[in-house]
C-alpha cells in the first residue's frame, strides 16, 4: 500500500486474524449524475501531507479513477468529501489500450509527488498503466503505452526498489499474483516466471487469488487478497498471506478471514480489493462489495468497512 502507510505493532503469530463488519450498510455508493452512478469499486487509501486521500473506481458506462480525501485529524474510515464531481483519470482515446475502462488504482508517495497505478482496458490484453501527480490533485498519465500485461496492481517501495504486485491468468483458468520491481517506478524488469501467490489445492481459494493489497506491519508485510474456489472474477472470500521479503509468502492457516456478506447484504456476490490501514487500535479493512439490485440486470459495487481489533 506504498511507503508511508501505517505500520502494524503486533506478530502475525498466535492470534486471530479475523475481520469483522464495521456496519452493515457501505459507506461509498453510486450517486445520480456522477461518473460513479452505477457502481463504486476499488478503494485505495493513502497519506499525503495532511490527508489521507480515498482513491476509488466510479463507474457509469466507462469506469474511472475519482478521488476522496479527508483532514487525518478527522479520519474514521467512513466519512469522506468527494474532491471534484469529475474523475482525477479518465480513459485513454479511441484504439488505446485504455479505452474503455481506467480502473484499480494503487497509489505511493514519492519525493517528487504521487505515482498512481492502474488497471487500462481497451485494445489488446489487459494492461497496466501509470499515471503522475505533484500536488496530489491534477494528474498526468505517464506515457500512451501501457508498463506490463496485468491488471489489479499494487506497488510497495522496499529497500531501494519498487515492487509491483498484478494478476494473470494461469494455466487453471483462474488468476494468480505476479512480481516485477524497477528502480525508478517507470521501467520494470520482466515479471517473475512463476507467480508470488498461487491458489492452494482443494481450499477455498482453489480457483482464483485476485487483487492483491500490501500492508507493512513492522518487520513483515501483509498481503491480503481475495480468492475464490469457482469463478475467477467474483470471488467470495478474503485472504491474509505474510512475508518478510516480498517475494515469499505464507498463507495464513486461518484463512479466510471475510466472506462475502449474508443474502440480501449490500456485498452478497463478491468482494474484491481488501485495502488494510492502521487507525488507532484497529486495522481497518476497505473493500469493494457487490450485490443485484431487483430492478437492474447487472450488479451494483460499494464500498465498505470491515475491523480487526488489535
Amino acid at each position: 500500500m506504498g511507503v508511508h502507510k501505517e505500520v502494524m505493532k503486533r506478530s502475525s503469530k498466535g492470534r486471530d486474524y479475523s475481520f469483522a463488519r464495521c456496519s452493515l450498510d457501505p459507506f461509498l455508493s453510486p450517486a445520480k449524475g456522477t461518473f460513479f452512478e452505477d457502481s463504486v469499486t476499488t478503494a485505495d487509501v493513502l497519506e499525503f501531507g495532511n490527508e489521507v486521500l480515498l482513491f476509488f473506481g466510479g463507474l457509469c458506462e466507462h469506469e474511472r479513477i475519482g478521488l476522496a480525501s479527508v483532514p487525518r485529524e478527522h479520519f474514521n474510515g467512513r466519512a469522506w468529501t468527494i474532491w471534484q464531481p469529475d474523475p482525477v483519470l479518465d480513459i485513454g482515446p479511441p484504439g488505446s489500450f485504455d479505452c474503455r475502462h481506467v480502473t484499480d488504482p494503487a497509489s505511493i508517495c514519492t519525493e517528487s509527488g504521487i505515482l498512481l497505478y492502474y488497471s487500462g482496458l481497451g485494445e489488446g490484453e489487459d494492461a497496466i498503466g501509470l499515471a503522475i501527480s505533484e500536488d496530489g490533485k491534477a494528474f498526468f498519465k505517464f506515457s500512451e503505452n501501457p508498463l506490463l500485461e496485468g491488471r489489479a496492481p499494487e506497488i510497495v517501495w522496499h529497500q531501494g526498489q519498487f515492487y509491483l504486485y498484478f494478476v494473470r491468468p494461469d494455466a487453471r483458468g483462474g488468476y494468480s499474483i505476479f512480481l516485477a520491481n524497477s528502480v525508478d517506478g517507470s521501467h520494470f524488469s520482466k515479471p517473475y516466471k512463476q507467480p508470488v501467490l498461487e491458489p492452494s489445492i482443494g481450499m477455498w481459494d482453489s480457483y482464483t487469488v485476485t487483487t492483491p493489497r500490501i500492508y507493512r506491519a513492522e518487520d513483515r508485510f501483509w498481503l491480503s487478497y481475495a480468492g475464490d474456489d469457482e469463478t475467477r472474477d467474483f470471488p467470495k472470500g478474503f485472504g491474509l498471506a505474510f512475508s518478510k521479503d516480498l517475494i515469499h509468502w505464507e498463507k495464513y492457516k486461518g484463512n479466510p478471514v471475510l466472506r462475502r456478506g449474508l443474502s440480501g447484504s449490500w456485498d452478497d456476490q463478491a468482494i474484491w480489493f481488501p485495502t488494510l490501514y492502521r487507525h488507532r487500535d484497529r486495522v481497518l479493512m476497505l473493500y469493494e462489495g457487490s450485490h443485484n439490485l431487483s430492478d437492474l440486470t447487472e450488479p451494483v459495487s460499494q464500498i465498505g468497512l470491515a475491523v480487526l481489533d488489535l
